[in-house]
């Protein structure tokens, strides 16, 4: 089986695209389906490398490994992979748990989201070693949200900061979502003239298109000034990750661990923040926190707007502290050498019996 088809309900996320070059390099042969929603991702440079296949010639494969990531395209296109899995191999990704609605509901989902796992896959891939629990017993392979190679000697080249305490560059990059964590960093830029506030990137959801500007005029006109509040909007990732990683102090990675989910999953945003030596700011009660002082790259902080307070004063102790951060303890050299162990066996749990 040296056939994959990458069949996605949304473009192709940076860490997707990695393991698309990943294959490639291993002499797959590569297809591509992928759906019409994040259309930030910008994949226009890969229509010329890869077979896109729309979804009438996806029905043709046989022999191949059918790769699948996004929880609903199980439940949409349900049929068409029970088709598929009489001819081909069905893995699929597990990058997100739909446990993020409450206890009921969420153990509703999850029974569902469990059914269609064990129904329609023959693997697992997990980009969280802790969703496991929650999962299905399936042949299970642990790949993180891993930029590509190139992504990775980019970000690697990029030079940990003297940094000047009079004005605290802080980004946040990616899919703008989770509005209460960013209303609190929101908050802070208002309060602090010392810190801007970088966004790079744009709102997920159609009905969400504005939704931070609504937040600036709400926390400006309470608390006034937002000179120091930018929106950069839409970028291009491969192209334009180091340049933004560089022009950064510290990046918010703080979202809702209300969720289950957002308490297990381990963003791209720690991986890009090892190599690039820039500290990380998460929430505080999460896995992901776990692994940010386990690789010695950054800080917990609450998440919810009740304990702003506690937020503000964490936060103000962090930067006045910037200068005694000791960027030789980052963990660079660990990180690398497990993605190094994860990129080397992918090929070999696709393909083995």
């Amino acid at each position: 089986m040296d056939k994959v088809l990458f069949f996605s309900e949304v473009k192709l996320s940076p860490a997707m695209r990695a393991k698309c070059l990943l294959l490639k390099k291993e002499n797959m042969d590569i297809y591509i389906y992928e759906g019409d929603k994040g259309e930030f991702y910008q994949n226009k440079d890969f229509l010329s490398q890869y077979k896109y296949l729309e979804l009438d010639k996806i029905k043709d494969l046989k022999n191949s490994i059918i790769y699948i990531y996004g929880i609903t395209i199980l439940i949409k296109k349900f049929f068409l992979i029970h088709y598929l899995k009489k001819n081909n191999r069905i893995v699929i990704e597990v990058a997100d748990l739909p446990f993020r609605h409450g206890r009921i509901k969420d153990f509703f989902y999850g029974a569902i989201f469990n059914f269609l796992l064990f129904f329609l896959s023959d693997k697992l891939i997990l980009t969280s070693e802790y969703f496991k629990k929650y999962l299905v017993k399936k042949p299970i392979y642990i790949f993180e949200n891993l930029p590509s190679d190139e992504s990775i000697d980019k970000l690697l080249s990029i030079q940990a900061k003297i940094l000047d305490k009079t004005k605290i560059n802080i980004g946040y990059v990616g899919g703008l979502r989770y509005f209460e964590q960013l209303r609190l960093l929101i908050r802070y830029a208002c309060q602090n003239n010392n810190v801007n506030i970088h966004f790079f990137g744009e709102e997920l959801n159609v009905e969400n298109k504005g939704q931070v500007n609504k937040i600036v005029e709400e926390e400006v006109e309470i608390y006034g000034n937002n000179n120091n509040i930018f929106q950069h909007g839409r970028f291009n990732y491969e192209k334009d990750i180091k340049n933004i990683y560089e022009s950064l102090d510290l990046i918010y990675s703080v979202y809702d661990e209300k969720q289950l989910n957002v308490r297990l999953a381990l963003p791209n945003k720690l991986y890009e923040s090892i190599l690039s030596k820039r500290i990380i700011l998460v929430g505080e009660n999460t896995k992901l926190c776990k692994e940010v002082k386990k690789y010695n790259i950054g800080y917990g902080l609450p998440s919810t707007l009740k304990y702003y307070d506690k937020f503000k004063l964490e936060l103000d102790k962090i930067l006045a502290n910037l200068d005694s951060f000791d960027y030789n303890k980052i963990k660079v050299k660990e990180l690398l050498e497990k993605i190094k162990k994860q990129k080397r066996n992918l090929k070999k749990f696709l393909i083995e019996e």
